[in-house]
This record gives structure tokens, C-alpha cells and sequence, in this order.
């Protein structure tokens, strides 16, 4: 129940603000490549420049109004909660606070190195800061009483770790040096002077009215108003005043960049001169799309948690409070583990948006196609056996990475792995398409399908729980819905845009042939195991393990993979050797 209210709501509202770094650093990726592939180092280190400092002065004011309004936030956002669970929720999403700077700007940095070619860094720091976090959450879990503060803070200090390694790698990889007065000083100052004026509005206001809701949103916007006023731009809270915010951001940027902008037009000797209402439709027209999308894909979520929280209970006469629960092991443990391989994907995505828009600029179409093929197959390779492996061994593995659950709880949760492993597949693809089609110049298509999407599984939730008794699991079959229609219709937009039509035996049948393989001997391997250890633990570990190289040896058997595809993945090169030395390989 605590976890539900931590990932469901603080966690929620923390992720918020981090939506415009994430279109931030979706619209980075491609301009940085670009500068690059032309050597202009200098371009680039403006650009990357540019992008941390706006990025900083959204991420600042959004995490100290957090911090300042957590309560009321929490409460205008999230009904019908007890005392207790709102004071609960708005401390963890004050411990959490920080983190939306660090992950705002870590998230940013990871776009940046992947838009300089350097894909596996951001990998490679996501794996130390994951150690870190682990070990920390651990250490305070077993020497602090901090109970679930204890993951709140392993959390922040995840989020801390990327952000420093991320702007220390790039750092390295262009000699590039942040300005700090204007990136951070200014932005936290005028972020100070706004946290003050926002507790002193709502407090007043709410010793007059008595009520959080209504003394919070006037908060809010005179908040804003008061951190644009100090010189910075405004924050990203309140949705009332985003066209005022917009705005003045703009003029606020125009302004601390006039020298340097007058200095480049001096030399400038093109004779075609944008006029100020073109450049402003092309920043909006770019920018925009990635938020909806980004937002769209959240809603998913946020409407799931909302049917089933707040709707079923009252439908069915159910107890609030093991409802919550229920929803927190499928939030917290199963749709988790269900997202995991998906990051992959995610990655992949990322670097395609600037390969396909360099083919498409250069009209490569069939370059284009053969990229996207190849990606698809990659992310199809990685993928598929991933969901096998989590619809084999998903009550070992919930019992590998979730500890203390009674039978109940890991039963369920298994389950709900179970159901939602097929999703995996689905969301590995719709999120390589969306990308693709982004790259493409088509970044309107992946919000009209995520939103068509979003209605289907909605409508389908609130079916299987109105006229069936599947309970949660009605939720875990609407999410692989979703992720499944995303699939098609993106796969079915990529098709259109480039007349592109995917090899189907080496990219779906032999890598699904290869993982039934996979999966009865990990099944076979840890059952064996567990007759013997009467541990899951210690069975499921050597059952993953020798699983991999099954796959690995029976896609290679089956003619499913060539020796230069294997040589494109991380360390490709090392794979092949032993392929050859096994003779899998000539």
C-alpha cells in the first residue's frame, strides 16, 4: 500500500517536469549529429549549451514548487486520500524533488552523447549509478528506520550519479564547459524568490478558505509570474499559464544570447532572413509534438491506476485499501520488470531519429529502409526472447529482485508478469517506430496512434472489469492492448511513409523459434535446479544464464543472425570470436 502511494503518486508527479527534458533531449539528438557529422564542434558545444541551460531553467522552479506545494499538489491531483496517506505522499515527493533537476539534466546529457555517436556511455553510467542506488537502498533499509524514504533518497542519489557522469562524459567527448551563473545561479535564486512567494499565497489563501484545491492553482500562477519577473523563465507548474510561460522563455533567451546572436548575423552572408513569427512556428511546430507524445504515452498509466483505484472499488463494493495494494505489486513489480528489457528498445530509438533523418535529408530512401530493417530486427532479436524469459521464469525471477513477499504477493505478481510479457515485444517496436517515423519529419503520427490506442485499451479495461471477474488482470491485458495496437499502427505508418516492408523469417519466426528453445531449457535448467537448492534464488540465476547461450547458439544455428548484423550489437566483435571459436560461426 505505502509503495502504491509512492510510484503511483509521488514518483508520478516528480516524473511530470522531466517530460520536457525528455522532448528536449528527443529534439537534441538529430541537430547535435548533424553539427557533428559537419565538424562543427563549436556549433555543437553551443547547441549542447543552449539546451542545458533551458533545460535548467524549467527543471529548478518546477523542483522547488514541488518541494514548496507538495501537499496541496498531491491533494489537487489525487482525491479521496486519508490524512495519513497524504502527508505520506507529499513527503516522498519532497524527498524526490531533487531528483527532478538531476534527471532532467541526466536525461539530456544521455541524448547528447548518443546525438555524438557515444550510444553505450549512457548504458554504461545507467549500470554504475544502478549499482549505487541498489547498494545505498540496501545499507539505509538495513541501518536507518527510514523505511520507504530509504528508496526515495536511493532514487535521488540514481538520478545524481547519471547526471554526473552523463555531463562529465560530455564533457570529455567535446571539451565542453557549462556557464554557471546564467545556467544555475540565476535560475536558483529566482527559483528561491518563487518558492517563497508560492508558500506565502497558498498559505494565506488557504487560512481564508480551508481548502488545498482552490488555494493552490492562484499559488501557482503568481508563482510563476514572480520567478519570470526575476529574470528567468517560467516554471513548467500550472498548465494555465503555458502560453505565458512560452513566451516569455523565448524573450528571456533572446535576451541573455543578444551579443553573441547580433555577433553570428554580422557574419552571416546568407541572403534569405527568417522572419521572428517563422522561427517561433518551427521551434513550436518541433517541441510540441514530443511533449504530447511524451505525455500521451504517460496517460496510459495514469488511467489504468485511475479505473482501477478510484472506479472499480465503488462498481464492485470493493476495500480501497487492498486495492491499492493489488495495484501497487502490479505497478511496482510486474509492470517494472515488464519495462526493463524494453530500455533497450528505447536506446535503439534513440539513435535512430538521427540516421533516418540524415538518409531521408540525403533522398537514401532505400539507405532508409535498409537502416530500419536492420533496427527492427536487432530490437526483434533482443526482445522476443526477453518476454519468453519472463513468461517462463516470472515467479523466480519477482522472487530474485522483490524480497519479503508472502506467497500471496508473489503468486500475484508473477502472474501479472506473466500477462504482460507479450507487451514487451509490442512496446519494443511501437517505440523503435515512433522514432523512426519522428526521424521521418512524421511526429504527429505517433500521438494520433498512441491516442487512438489509449481510447481502445481504456474502453477494454473498463469492459473486462464491468462483465468479467478478472480483476487486475483486466488491467495487465488493456496494457498489452495498447502497447500491441501502438505496435501496428506505428509499424503500419513506417510502411506508408517509405514503402518499407519488414523480412519476416529472420526478424520474427527464427529469433521466436530460437526462444522456445531458450525457454524450455531455462524452465527445464531451473526446475532441475530447484528439486535440488529448494531455492528459487540460487536456481534462477544459472537458469538465465544457460538459457543465453541457448538462444545465442540456436539463432546462429538457424541462419537467424550474419556475422556482420552480431558485430553491429555492444561488444559484437567479442561475440563473434567465440561464435567462431565454438565453429558456429565460419
Amino acid at each position: 500500500e505505502k509503495y502504491g502511494i509512492f510510484s503511483g503518486q509521488s514518483l508520478t508527479m516528480s516524473n511530470i517536469p522531466i517530460a520536457f527534458a525528455s522532448a528536449m533531449a528527443s529534439a537534441m539528438i538529430p541537430s547535435v549529429a548533424q553539427l557533428m557529422a559537419a565538424r562543427d564542434v563549436k556549433g555543437a558545444r553551443e547547441k549542447i549549451g543552449l539546451a542545458v541551460k533551458t533545460t535548467m531553467v524549467i527543471s529548478i522552479p518546477c523542483a522547488v514548487g514541488l518541494f514548496v506545494l507538495a501537499k496541496p499538489v498531491i491533494s489537487l491531483l489525487f482525491t479521496n486520500k486519508t490524512a495519513e496517506e497524504l502527508n505520506l505522499a507529499a513527503a516522498l515527493l519532497m524527498t524526490l524533488s531533487l531528483s527532478v533537476i538531476f534527471y532532467a539534466l541526466s536525461t539530456l546529457n544521455s541524448s547528447i552523447l548518443q546525438g555524438l555517436g557515444k550510444v553505450n556511455t549512457p548504458i554504461i553510467n545507467a549500470g554504475i549509478s544502478l549499482v549505487v542506488q541498489t547498494v545505498a537502498a540496501v545499507l539505509l533499509l538495513m541501518f536507518t528506520r527510514l523505511d520507504l524514504y530509504s528508496i526515495a533518497i536511493a532514487n535521488t542519489l540514481y538520478s545524481g550519479m547519471m547526471c554526473v557522469l552523463n555531463q562529465w562524459a560530455v564533457r570529455r567527448a567535446v571539451g565542453y564547459r557549462q556557464e554557471i551563473v546564467k545556467t544555475f545561479v540565476i535560475p536558483a535564486f529566482a527559483s528561491a524568490f518563487m518558492g517563497a512567494a508560492a508558500w506565502a499565497i497558498y498559505e494565506g489563501l488557504y487560512m481564508v478558505t480551508k481548502s488545498m484545491r482552490i488555494s493552490v492553482i492562484p499559488a501557482i500562477v503568481i508563482a510563476a509570474v514572480v520567478y519570470a519577473t526575476y529574470g528567468a523563465v517560467g516554471s513548467a507548474l500550472g498548465t494555465g499559464v503555458g502560453v505565458l510561460v512560452a513566451l516569455l522563455f523565448m524573450a528571456g533567451v533572446y535576451a541573455l544570447n543578444r551579443g553573441m546572436i547580433l555577433r553570428r548575423v554580422q557574419r552571416d552572408r546568407h541572403e534569405h532572413v527568417d522572419s521572428y513569427g517563422q522561427i517561433f512556428k518551427t521551434i513550436t511546430l518541433v517541441v510540441t509534438p514530443f511533449i504530447l507524445s511524451t505525455a500521451v504515452y504517460n496517460l496510459s498509466s495514469t488511467v489504468n491506476n485511475s479505473i482501477y483505484t478510484k472506479w472499480y472499488p465503488s462498481l464492485r463494493n470493493l476495500d480501497t485499501v487492498s486495492i491499492y495494494e493489488k495495484y501497487g505489486i502490479f505497478s511496482g513489480q510486474s509492470l517494472t520488470m515488464s519495462n526493463i528489457p524494453i530500455a533497450f528498445a528505447s536506446a535503439m530509438a534513440s539513435a535512430m531519429i538521427p540516421s533516418v533523418a540524415q538518409l531521408m535529408a540525403a533522398r537514401d530512401v532505400k539507405g532508409a529502409r535498409e537502416k530500419i530493417g536492420l533496427a527492427v530486427k536487432t530490437t526483434m532479436v533482443i526482445s522476443i526472447p526477453c518476454a519468453v524469459g519472463l513468461f517462463v521464469l516470472a515467479k523466480p525471477v519477482i522472487s530474485l529482485l522483490f524480497t519479503n513477499k508472502t506467497a500471496e504477493e508473489l503468486n500475484l505478481a508473477a502472474a501479472l508478469l506473466m500477462t504482460l510479457s507479450l507487451s514487451v515485444i509490442f512496446y519494443a517496436l511501437s517505440t523503435l517506430n515512433s522514432s523512426i517515423l519522428q526521424g521521418l519529419g512524421k511526429v504527429n503520427t505517433p500521438i494520433i496512434n498512441a491516442g487512438i490506442s489509449l481510447v481502445v485499451q481504456t474502453v477494454a479495461a473498463v469492459l473486462l472489469l464491468m462483465f468479467t471477474r478478472l480483476d487486475l488482470y483486466s488491467i495487465a491485458i488493456a496494457n498489452t492492448l495498447y502497447s500491441g495496437m501502438m505496435c501496428v499502427l506505428n509499424q503500419w505508418a513506417v510502411r506508408r511513409a517509405v514503402g518499407y516492408r519488414q523480412e519476416i523469417v529472420k526478424t520474427f519466426v527464427i529469433p521466436a523459434f530460437a526462444s522456445a528453445f531458450m525457454g524450455a531449457a531455462a524452465w527445464a535448467i531451473y526446475e532441475g535446479l530447484y528439486m535440488v537448492t529448494k531455492s528459487m534464488r540460487i536456481s534462477v540465476i544459472p537458469a538465465i544464464v544457460i538459457a543465453a547461450v541457448v538462444y545465442f547458439v540456436m539463432l546462429i544455428l538457424m541462419r537467424g543472425i550474419t556475422e556482420q548484423e552480431l558485430r553491429s550489437f555492444p561488444k559484437g566483435y567479442l561475440l563473434v570470436k567465440v561464435a567462431k571459436k565454438c565453429r558456429l560461426l565460419r
